[in-house]
């Protein structure tokens, strides 16, 4: 694109050196159990002040010792200068996977759980035995996938998207949202600054990543693309195994892909270029503690924020660009599926 983003660089750059430190926590590895991170660290993009967002992810049968071992963890973050996670039940706890496959919507699907199901499938790293995480988000690709009911079809399909995965994809975007408002309410506004430019970039990205996900079998079909939409008796399972081949990848890197394979370069440029200065906010610790602790009855007095305000909607025209502006497959896909 003959551009540098140093932002996006120097955030990669303390991701490794966070990971590194992680480290500590390797020799607690497990056959039934993975140390996931998620957040900044799982978008490889950590800033100043980054938390490390956790939890310890159960496949087997639970152990006492899992409740030890979450101590550990925790203990071990504080030693070596990590911070907590947020001061939720999100994170830094135990979650089991029989919840995260088999809880998907319905009522014991809490927010909570839906948040470590998305984040587990679009922004995660496993710090410890990744094929724990391998083996949960391909059941829970499964659940989605080749265990979804789809209705009989008198020929090929013209399309095929992940209908279940794409609507809960659209459901937490819309809970990330809404959560916003009701923490606003609950702590008084308390921090309001900075959760909301995180609205704005890093947890719109999340959607960004999971609405490509879905489409993506469209937008980059895999060689024997032909041979699937003909097999229609197999087509789920065959549909599985291909998102789950687009999970291992930060989100910045997913988008990057589809704007190179859709030669957007004017919209790659504007929408990597906002995001770099909202990084790049964040990496400034002084602005960063100016929009946590910021009045929104301050806010437009704030040049921080304006600043921060205007790469939004630099981010926003960019994506909005990228799904809606041309006529394009990604538009087609966006509308008849992301929207109605």
């Amino acid at each position: 694109m003959g551009a540098t983003w140093q932002n996006i660089a120097e955030a990669r750059r303390r991701t490794d050196h966070t990971l590194q430190k992680l480290g500590v926590l390797t020799d607690l590895a497990s056959e039934d159990a993975a140390i996931i991170v998620y957040g900044s660290i799982g978008r490889a993009e950590v800033t100043e002040d980054s938390d490390v967002d956790w939890t310890l992810l159960i496949d087997g049968p639970s152990d006492p010792q899992h409740s030890q071992l979450v101590s550990t963890v925790s203990d071990r973050l504080v030693d070596v200068g990590l911070n907590r996670p947020g001061r939720t039940d999100t994170f830094g706890v135990v979650a089991d996977s029989h919840d995260l496959v088999l809880n998907i919507a319905g009522p014991q699907d809490t927010n909570e759980n839906l948040t470590r199901r998305i984040l587990l499938l679009f922004e995660s790293v496993a710090i410890t035995s990744p094929l724990v995480r391998k083996r949960v988000i391909g059941n829970i690709v499964d659940r989605y996938v080749t265990y979804d009911v789809v209705a009989p079809r008198p020929e090929p399909p013209r399309r095929i998207i992940p209908h279940f995965l794409l609507n809960d994809v659209v459901r937490y975007w819309r809970t990330m949202a809404s959560d916003y408002a009701a923490k606003m309410w609950e702590r008084q506004n308390e921090g309001w600054g900075l959760r909301n430019i995180k609205l704005r970039f890093s947890r719109k990205l999340i959607f960004i990543a999971g609405l490509l996900t879905c489409f993506s079998f469209e937008l980059d079909p895999p060689p024997d693309a032909g041979a699937i939409r003909q097999d229609q008796a197999n087509q789920s399972m065959r549909l599985a195994t291909f998102v789950r081949s687009r999970l291992d990848q930060p989100p910045l890197e997913l988008l990057s892909n589809i704007l190179l394979r859709m030669k957007l370069d004017e919209v790659a440029r504007k929408l990597m270029g906002s995001y770099d200065s909202f990084l790049g906010i964040l990496l400034d610790s002084e602005k960063r503690k100016e929009l946590k602790e910021l009045k929104i009855t301050d806010a437009l007095q704030s040049n921080v924020w304006q600043e921060a305000r205007r790469a939004s909607h630099d981010f926003r025209d960019a994506v909005e660009a990228l799904f809606l502006a041309e006529r394009t497959l990604l538009r087609e896909l966006t509308l008849r599926y992301g929207v109605f």
